[in-house]
């Protein structure tokens, strides 16, 4: 869906997301999400377009798989997923909110 012209894509990814972490936690651990499962969710959000509504959803499920990386201790970020994230930053989020962003998504990566 990542790339698709699907308008709800992110919100789509996010539902697959969903549903593979309830299988894990019903037992199934073959479900178990990745990091190719996480930046598939964040890329999806990157790639969103819209209104101002779909593309702050966008960016929320985008900004909330990243934060699931940050706390897995099982995943790891690559380069690419912060590419994607400031892919989404830069396209999801208003000019005047989008230097802070960045800043703050910079200073998380240093002190990685």
């Amino acid at each position: 869906w990542a790339l698709s012209g699907f308008l709800f894509k992110a919100d789509k990814a996010n539902g697959l997301l969903t549903r593979m972490e309830e299988a894990v936690s019903g037992g199934n651990t073959s479900y178990k999400p990745n990091i190719i499962t996480y930046n598939a969710v964040i890329s999806a959000g990157a790639n969103s377009f819209g209104n101002a509504n779909i593309k702050g959803k966008a960016f929320k499920i985008a900004l909330d798989a990243y934060k699931k990386v940050q706390l897995s201790q099982d995943v790891q970020p690559t380069t690419f997923t912060y590419t994607l994230l400031f892919k989404a930053i830069r396209k999801l989020i208003d000019s005047q909110h989008r230097q802070h962003a960045k800043e703050s998504i910079a200073k998380k990566i240093l002190e990685n």
